[in-house]
């Protein structure tokens, strides 16, 4: 069945890209959708056959490498991290093909885009189904080749071309770290097959420590932890379809995938360990703080991905990898229902996406509204939603097992601080006044019921979901803990929306604003931390000085001097002088011939004497 999947995903990428001149729009359409809807059915199925059923197999394709000591084959694996992971790629993929046909219409590159989409998806799947690394890194490379397409779909606007660009660039570090940690596994384990790496039992420090650190660095700039998060918000450039997948189901899931996958070598030594651990519950931290004060729908959305990604790392730390991927899984499906939600907004706002001029959508955009609430409570962990189910789990686990360290006041930090922006979002962006211009009130209009549709069923998953899937997990059963420590994540999330209504419902805001201490502050904290500015100017401009010098001193100056410049001349002089001799008589070629000849018989004789 995964093949069936795999062939079918490939075939929705292969008939728009090549048959779409032939089939038109709307059969681009009707291919995708109807092939993504049959993918998901097939992948549900799948789901309980190898899940619930527990009839978990691998898929010998063929014989892949074969060089000297080299061998290795082309496996796909189907046990129930890929069946799992199969299902929040396809479910989340099938309904934003949908939401596109109405999202993107009258756009006449729809099809380009919908193939891209698919491929997208296609390369996940590789991803999630790869017996080893060197295949898993196919898939990798993939879907960051397929989010700078996505990402700069429409090219002729420079910020997306720049951001689709910044994407590749900063995964470039996390590609080396990805490169650098399978060398590392080859040269102790002599095979990079997953089933070789967490069987393996030597407690070599040197495997551990080396392979683990590089493989958080590629998943920091796959996941966008913090130091290589810069790319996520920046993504927010492509068509909201493209955050939805993006964001939710694919890319920035492969890091924490990849750490699920190669547990193994992150329990040896607790280096590792621990840095996941302080990187998860700083990027959860970083992120939450900095969408406080985004006034963008698209960015808040964006910067509580990297928060999530934060807690998804921070419960890898303390070896809950099964906790990690219900998370994963539940928040695929909130934050595809945020993203979604938001672009039905902004599609109605006639593409304004500045929250502030908004405004009580209750009456144009109901359905909407809702489904923003619905997304951004089950964000906030309320209890009995889907996001409560794993995060309020995550930090109980931190709090037991670490009893009260950093980074469960971190986690409880931004917890509150989600609480915080996704209010402040609901009140200052639906819920007040409208503060935008008149045209923008009078086009404010709900979307079509179709572009509903999956909006619809999303809210439905963000609400029970968790509850429904909890069971598949293998959750082991939490230690107990006094009740005061257990409601802590929910006492700092009331907290965060109180401080909305305090901040955001009265003049207290204008009043403390005055303060300079508090403008620049804000400004911090509205500038991300300003890490773009301080890599600018620390990394940026002295990596391009340093190839300015390259460049000028050693590659014009030397390389060229001496390599191609000489060579062309010495061929220019080379062939001037043999014209003199190509005279095209055929007596001159004949005294060369014998000439030779005399010379090679000579050097023969000489040889024989010798």
């Amino acid at each position: 069945m995964l093949i069936l999947i795999l062939l079918l995903t490939l075939s929705s990428f292969f008939i728009n890209i090549n048959f779409s001149r032939k089939i038109g729009i709307s059969g681009s359409e009707i291919v995708s959708s109807s092939l993504m809807g049959s993918i998901l059915v097939l992948s549900l199925l799948n789901f309980y056959q190898v899940v619930i059923m527990g009839l978990s197999t691998d898929l010998f394709s063929w014989n892949w490498i074969y060089v000297g000591i080299i061998s290795m084959d082309f496996i796909f694996i189907n046990d129930n991290l890929t069946a799992i992971m199969i299902v929040v790629v396809n479910s989340i993929s099938s309904l934003v093909h949908y939401y596109s046909r109405f999202y993107m219409e009258g756009d006449p590159h729809l099809p380009r885009f919908l193939s891209y989409l698919s491929f997208f998806t296609f390369l996940m799947l590789i991803l999630v189904s790869s017996s080893n690394l060197v295949q898993l890194f196919i898939g990798w490379e993939g879907v960051g080749l397929c989010s700078y397409l996505l990402v700069s779909y429409w090219y002729t606007r420079n910020s997306a071309v720049k951001s689709a660009l910044k994407a590749i660039l900063v995964n470039r570090f996390g590609d080396l770290g990805f490169i650098m940690g399978s060398l590392i596994i080859w040269f102790y384990i002599g095979s990079l097959s997953f089933n070789d790496i967490n069987s393996f039992s030597n407690n070599s420090y040197n495997l551990c420590l080396l392979s683990s650190i590089c493989f958080i660095i590629a998943a920091a700039g796959k996941s966008a932890q913090f130091g290589l998060h810069s790319w996520l918000p920046d993504a927010m450039e492509g068509p909201t379809p493209v955050s939805a997948l993006i964001h939710a189901a694919t890319m920035v899931t492969a890091g924490i995938f990849l750490i699920i996958r190669i547990s193994n070598i992150f329990n040896y030594y607790s280096v590792s360990t621990s840095v996941i651990l302080l990187l998860g519950s700083l990027t959860a931290l970083f992120a939450a703080s900095v969408g406080l004060l985004q006034n963008d729908f698209k960015k808040v959305i964006a910067y509580s991905t990297c928060s999530q990604l934060g807690y998804m790392a921070l419960v890898c730390g303390i070896g809950e990898f099964s906790l990690s991927l219900f998370h994963l899984f539940n928040h695929a499906f909130f934050k595809a229902l945020l993203f979604l939600s938001a672009g039905s907004l902004i599609h109605s706002l006639s593409d304004e996406q500045d929250f502030r001029k908004s405004g009580n959508l209750k009456w144009s955009s109901p359905l909407s509204l809702i489904c923003v609430v619905i997304g951004s409570l089950s964000l906030m962990g309320l209890p009995f939603l889907t996001g409560f189910y794993s995060k309020d789990t995550i930090l109980e686990l931190v709090n037991v097992n670490f009893n009260l360290s950093s980074g469960f006041w971190l986690g409880l930090i931004a917890a509150s601080f989600t609480a915080f922006y996704s209010f402040r979002l609901l009140l200052l962006g639906i819920i007040k006044e409208e503060k935008g211009s008149l045209l923008t009130k009078l086009l404010s209009l709900e979307s079509s019921i179709y572009l509903n549709l999956s909006l619809i069923l999303l809210g439905f998953l963000s609400i029970f979901v968790g509850f429904l899937s909890m069971n598949f997990f293998k959750l082991d059963s939490l230690p107990q803990i006094n009740s005061f420590n257990k409601q802590l994540p929910l006492i700092f999330t009331i907290v965060g929306t109180l401080l909305t209504f305090i901040l955001c419902s009265s003049n207290f805001i204008s009043k403390i604003i005055i303060n300079k201490n508090v403008q620049s502050i804000f400004g911090f904290l509205r500038n991300a931390w300003s890490y773009d500015v301080v890599i600018h100017f620390i990394l940026s401009k002295r990596i391009l000085r340093l190839g300015e010098f390259f460049y000028h001193k050693i590659d014009r100056q030397s390389i060229e001097y001496f390599g191609p410049w000489r060579v062309s001349q010495s061929l220019v002089r080379l062939t001037t002088i043999s014209n003199f001799y190509l005279t095209g008589w055929i007596y001159n070629y004949l005294i060369f011939f014998f000439a030779f000849s005399i010379i090679f018989i000579l050097f023969k004789c000489l040889i024989l004497f010798l």
